[in-house]
């Protein structure tokens, strides 16, 4: 298709071995996987794509709430009208491919089964011959995070980043090749990334798929029927499966293992965790998208520890707290936590200036969140440095949908805030300044919502005022807006987040001579970094673990072995490179969990791409964010799911996908993308 090492390609869409398939390829082709979050909507879709110029696209073709397909026709309806491969659309001017997953067929764009069936035994040798060539610390994957302007910032994850971090996370959780994972998350995040899809490369777990997206229920039927042993999600997920266990009346055994990552387990939740689902140890994850895993919990943890920190800290990075010059600050004092070490991305994707902002000049990762480091090794979070609203797995910035409330007609001023959720840690609270004469409601607003930004950055509280409060400068007090929120519905506030970090001894002496301990740990750990790159280590897990199930998809009803899944890895892997992708360029995925996005995960690394993963629920403006931020030359994408139809959001923002041949996108919203793949049934344009 003319990839090349180093080319972008994107992948859009849920959960599937679609999912696994794109990312194992891309790796093995050198490819750079962008992952776009599969809520994302046409703006968003464009602006992931043509950020990261991604020349090819694996999308979904509908999901519960989406439909891929139309989202990416509505971005390049070109597609109507031109060959496959050969997009060249004015909204997403780099795609030249789609690829679709579904079971329609569309126009303009390839079907993955299709594009499986162009791989040759030439093109299997040339990927295998260039594993050497890919280094350790080329790009790999794209994971979008959030920025204060509203547009997603696409972290850019290198071999040695994603490699190492979840080969130190997974043995510090003691997960070996007898564990069966059962992946809630989606797989377009940054931990399920590390800790399922490399993890169980190192390790020869199994991954399930449990569902497209989360539900409880189908989590349940996973876990009982594959007898899984290990589970990965956010409190919220398990809040949901605690209690639909209970309504469903089953008995849920053999579960070892729990990671919870996104904040602290509250004590009740963690109490029920080992009571109604018989969970035998609980590790909590800390972690960021910049910087992979921080903390996690071992089996060492004392119960007091669990419910209240994050684990231990890394092996091999450095933490440290310090004040609002950069200094460190006395051991039991309030400092912002720095990270530094191989977990450190290379940088946001085409946007030096806020990689700058983001890490110091001497590699230190600030981290936003204000913590305390204690004598003993704990950590504890007091509050955010920065506005971000962290609800479950994800961070939205108050100021991107203010822009979105004030840019209304019947609207004077909008003020965003993050307020305690029992559920998801914080919701997103909205204060209204209606012009005078307007009628505008509340549900009047939410459905000024839809198709613009995801669903999870819809404000679930809002409320109206004449005036904002305003300090002595004249600027809204957000302050007195959240203290009368708070009180006006008798809000209970949740209790501070805290977290776990080891700190070393080395300042013993210099206490004693009157001086104060600096919060600063390095672990170091007993084993080298590993010198390989993601694709190196699907070769060396598929002659490990060979007929070992690698990945079991229940709803897809796909099983594969290691052996298997490096061999269609390396085939997807091959196709990206025939589609003109070097190593080093971005593709991106977009959808929820499938086969075909772990595949694209492999075979992105295969290839020596970066793979940007985008999460599911973008609506087009974030997926044109993410795709356009790192300039993501492909994208795979699901095609519907729910609510969602990825393609029409695609579409949305390629409408040249109508009349362009599939690769040869040429898209002025998505100016990067010459490739879209979608993966459900319909043939697109």
């Amino acid at each position: 298709m003319g990839l090349n090492p180093g080319d972008v390609i994107a992948l859009w869409g849920y959960n599937s071995s679609y999912f696994y398939q794109t990312a194992l390829a891309a790796a093995r082709a050198g490819l750079i996987l962008a992952k776009v979050d599969p809520s994302n909507q046409a703006p968003e879709l464009r602006h992931c794509l043509n950020k990261v110029g991604a020349k090819l696209l694996i999308a979904a073709e509908t999901d519960v709430t989406q439909n891929y397909y139309k989202i990416i026709h509505t971005l390049a309806p070109e597609l109507d009208y031109c060959v496959a491969g050969q997009l060249r659309s004015v909204q997403l001017p780099e795609l030249r491919t789609v690829v679709m997953t579904g079971d329609l067929t569309h126009p303009g764009t390839y079907h993955f089964d299709q594009i499986i069936k162009m791989a040759t035994p030439e093109g299997n040798a040339r990927v295998q011959e260039m594993q050497s060539s890919i280094q350790p610390d080329d790009g790999t994957t794209i994971h979008y995070t959030s920025g204060t302007t509203g547009s997603p910032k696409g972290a850019l994850l290198s071999h040695r980043n994603v490699l190492n971090n979840s080969y130190f996370v997974c043995k510090m959780m003691t997960l070996n090749k007898t564990h069966r994972l059962c992946l809630q998350m989606q797989c377009c995040h940054v931990a399920s990334t590390t800790a399922a899809i490399t993890g169980g490369l190192h390790y020869g777990f199994t991954t399930v798929l449990p569902s497209e997206k989360f539900n409880p229920k189908s989590s349940i039927k996973a876990i009982i029927e594959e007898r899984c042993t290990a589970i990965i999600g956010t409190p919220a997920m398990f809040v949901d499966v605690v209690t639909a266990v209970k309504e469903l009346g089953v008995t849920i055994s053999g579960l070892e293992i729990a990671m919870i990552g996104g904040t602290n387990i509250p004590e009740l939740l963690a109490r029920q965790l080992t009571k109604v689902l018989a969970i035998k140890r609980l590790c909590p994850v800390y972690g960021m998208t910049e910087g992979l895993y921080f903390f996690v919990g071992v089996p060492e943890s004392s119960l007091e520890e669990t419910f209240t920190t994050v684990g231990k800290a890394m092996q091999y990075v450095e933490f440290k707290a310090v004040d609002k010059e950069g200094k460190m600050v006395p051991m039991g004092s309030p400092g912002e936590l720095w990270a530094r070490g191989y977990i450190v991305m290379l940088g946001y994707w085409g946007d030096e200036a806020k990689t700058r902002e983001t890490i110091t000049a001497d590699g230190w990762l600030k981290t936003g969140d204000q913590v305390i480091l204690q004598e003993n090794g704990h950590c504890r979070i007091v509050g955010r440095i920065k506005e971000a609203i962290i609800r479950g797995s994800d961070n939205i910035f108050p100021k991107e949908i203010e822009d979105l409330f004030i840019n209304h007609p019947d609207i004077v001023d909008a003020q965003v805030f993050g307020v305690p959720d029992a559920r998801w840690g914080e919701e997103i609270c909205l204060y209204i300044r209606p012009r005078k004469g307007s009628d505008v409601t509340e549900e009047h607003l939410k459905a000024y919502c839809k198709g613009k930004v995801a669903e999870f950055r819809i404000p679930r509280y809002i409320r109206f005022l004449d005036d904002f409060p305003r300090n002595t400068t004249g600027k809204v007090d957000k302050k007195i807006l959240k203290e009368q929120f708070l009180q006006d519905k008798e809000y209970k506030e949740l209790k501070g987040s805290t977290y776990l970090l080891r700190t070393m001894d080395y300042y013993q002496r210099l206490q004693g001579m009157g001086y104060s301990r600096p919060s600063y740990w390095f672990e170091t750990g007993s084993e080298p970094l590993l010198p390989i790159t993601l694709g190196q280590l699907i070769e060396w897990a598929a002659e490990e673990y060979a007929d070992k199930e690698v990945l079991v998809s229940v709803y897809e009803n796909v099983r594969w072995t290691f052996k298997e899944a490096k061999e269609k890895a390396d085939k997807l892997a091959a196709v990206f490179l025939s589609l003109g992708l070097n190593p080093g360029d971005v593709i991106a995925v977009w959808g929820f969990n499938s086969s075909h996005s772990y595949l694209t995960s492999l075979a992105a690394a295969r290839a020596g791409l970066i793979l940007a993963k985008v999460d599911p629920s973008y609506q087009a403006p974030e997926l044109r964010h993410c795709l356009n931020k790192v300039g993501a030359k492909l994208l795979i994408a699901a095609e519907t799911y729910v609510t969602q139809n990825y393609y029409q959001i695609i579409h949305s923002l390629a409408p040249e996908l109508e009349h362009c041949a599939a690769g040869q996108l040429r898209s002025e919203l998505l100016p990067e993308l010459r490739t879209v793949v979608m993966t459900g049934d319909l043939i697109h344009p």
